[in-house]
């Protein structure tokens, strides 16, 4: 799945918070690195 389908559908609720914190925080991280990656696309 690519990260911007997974961010659309995590936002959307078709993709559950997780339970474990972990895993949570990895979700935090990708959304993170995907909105930098974003940014720096931009700017070139």
């Amino acid at each position: 799945m690519k990260t911007s389908d997974f961010l659309e559908k995590w936002r959307r609720g078709e993709i559950s918070e997780p339970e474990d914190p972990e895993i949570h925080g990895d979700f935090m991280i990708w959304k993170g690195l995907a909105g930098r990656n974003s940014v720096f696309v931009g700017s070139i």
